[in-house]
This record gives structure tokens, C-alpha cells and sequence, in this order.
């Protein structure tokens, strides 16, 4: 049985899609996320389980459709939010990004085991490079990332840092906008038809105001701020 955790720090609410799954919560109300991440990862390692990030809005019919994907790589790593301005296929590709992310028992294990025998090198912080740096030198292979995306990053605050996002990670190879738009994934690769998945993705972050809503008030307020100073 697979097993739904969510990372957080508590300042932000779930968006509604999260409704669809059963799910318990890894709270870092501390912002120690570089610190206690392989202990999240120990505290959960007895189950085969999707790991999410709280900044995420999940697609419909969401858990059918991720258990379908586990289903034939259970033994992997799968990776559902990676590359979110590129197109590809779903391919075995190298391990970034940790929205939406199956990690089977067997693997988080060996996670665990390898860094409590192995010096952590000093650049080894965020929880990407955990996994990554793990990839690289224990078991030397790429995980399975999936498209298009069934989950979406809602890209407004990067609360741990306490600023607002640099770049841009919406993904416009969205599911739900897909089907929203009738356009098949295949279809998607053609630059006309990127453009207007890019185009609604705007008008639905613009339509909800980029999804301030879920953050918390005094996040709310600094972000505010941070637009009326810009319009200044």
C-alpha cells in the first residue's frame, strides 16, 4: 500500500486538490530543512510512499492516476514534477526538483544507510542534492520522470528563504490543462500549441491570484509589500 506524506512548514494551506489522498504531514516548523530531511526520509521509510511538497496543486482523479504510473516502476524512483518549461517524453533522465516524487522502501532504506556510512560532502544540503549526490555515487542511475505533469508548482514564495521566486516553475505541460484544452500530450510539442497551454496557465494563476490565498497572512502581507513597492 502506498503511503502519502506532505513536507511543510505550516505556513502554507493545502490547495483543495489535496483532498483526493489520504496523507500525513513531515512538519519543519523550524525551517531546518536541510537538516532534518534524512530524518523525514528514516521516519518513513517503511512504506513505499509519494512524497510532496506543500507548494503543489495535484491533478484530477490524481491518485488513480499515479498508482497506474507506480504500478510499473515500483522499484524506482519516479519523479512527477521535473523540467517544467521543457518538453520531453517520459524518460529515465538524471534527479531535480522534489514536488511530487515515489520513493520505493527499499530505496529509502539504502538512502539512509549510504549517508549514515558515508561523510555528507559540504555542498550536499537542499533535499535534491541529497538524492542526487546518493544517485550519483551509490547506485550510479537516473530515475524514471514522468510526463506530462500531474502535479502543478503554484510558484509564488520560497518560504524557507523568505523571498519571492526568481524564476518561474509553473509548467505548462500540465494535465488537467491538457485535457482543459483537449490537446494531447504529443500534440503539446508543437510551439503553437505551447503557447496556448502557456497562455492558460496564466489566466488560471491570474484568475486566482496566483494562489496567495494559501499562504499564510503574514506571508500574504510581506507579499503585498513587495508589489506595492515594485509599483512604486
Amino acid at each position: 500500500m502506498i503511503k502519502y506524506f506532505v513536507r511543510t512548514t505550516l505556513e502554507r494551506r493545502l490547495h483543495d486538490s489535496f483532498s483526493q489522498v489520504a496523507y500525513s504531514l513531515l512538519i519543519d516548523k523550524e525551517h531546518k530543512v536541510r537538516d532534518i530531511f534524512l530524518k523525514q526520509l528514516e521516519s518513513i521509510s517503511d512504506f513505499d510512499v509519494v512524497l510532496l511538497e506543500d507548494d503543489i496543486i495535484l491533478c484530477n482523479n490524481f491518485k488513480e492516476r499515479i498508482e497506474r504510473i507506480i504500478q510499473s516502476h515500483s522499484n524506482e524512483i519516479i519523479n512527477f514534477f521535473f523540467g517544467p518549461f521543457d518538453y520531453f517524453e517520459s524518460k529515465y533522465k538524471e534527479f531535480a526538483y522534489n514536488q511530487c516524487t515515489y520513493y520505493p522502501s527499499i530505496i529509502l532504506k539504502d538512502i539512509i544507510n549510504f549517508f549514515k556510512n558515508n561523510k555528507k560532502p559540504s555542498f550536499v544540503k537542499t533535499p535534491e542534492e541529497h538524492i542526487k549526490y546518493y544517485l550519483h555515487k551509490q547506485k550510479n542511475f537516473k530515475v524514471y520522470t514522468y510526463r506530462p505533469c500531474l502535479v502543478q508548482h503554484i510558484d509564488n514564495k520560497s518560504i524557507l528563504n523568505k523571498h519571492p521566486v526568481p524564476i518561474p516553475r509553473r509548467c505548462p505541460y500540465f494535465i488537467d490543462y491538457l485535457e482543459d484544452l483537449g490537446i494531447s500530450y504529443e500534440e503539446a510539442q508543437d510551439p503553437e500549441k505551447t503557447q496556448q497551454l502557456k497562455d492558460y496557465m496564466d489566466k488560471q494563476f491570474k484568475k486566482n491570484n496566483d494562489y496567495i490565498y494559501l499562504l499564510s497572512d503574514e506571508l500574504q502581507q510581506q507579499i503585498a509589500n513587495e508589489r506595492k513597492q515594485k509599483d512604486e
